[in-house]
């Protein structure tokens, strides 16, 4: 029984990945190199606390002014339901939104506390 919850999860995990590299390909971002002023990455993680695939998704934006914005989001790769949003420049948070999927919104009020947040939705 638990070598097949085992299975099951390292299956979870396998489509998720392969669910989310097609879900960032569909935004036409380029992965870690920069393409008219703007780069990105992403992150997956299955979640077995939320029975979810989950998401991250980081861009940066560059202007010619040499001051750069960065955003990032966590929602899931299959519904595309929000799970929280931050958005900053110049090192100041600009918005901050968390949303999980067991609590009520918060807004967060420093890189860290989104930081925080990142942690706990992408390892639970």
């Amino acid at each position: 029984m638990a070598q097949h919850k085992s299975e099951q999860l390292q299956a979870n995990r396998l489509a998720c990945a392969d669910r989310a590299q097609k879900n960032f390909d569909l935004l036409g971002i380029s992965e870690n190199k920069v393409v008219d002023g703007e780069t990105g990455a992403f992150f997956n993680h299955y979640s077995a606390k939320y029975a979810r695939c989950l998401i991250q998704i980081e861009t940066i934006t560059f202007s010619n002014d040499g001051t750069s914005t960065a955003a990032s989001d966590i929602s899931d790769a299959d519904e595309r339901t929000e799970f929280g949003s931050s958005f900053q420049s110049a090192g100041m948070v600009n918005s901050c939104i968390m949303t999980p999927p067991d609590r009520p919104e918060t807004a967060c009020h420093s890189a860290s506390e989104w930081s925080a947040y990142v942690k706990e939705m992408m390892t639970s």
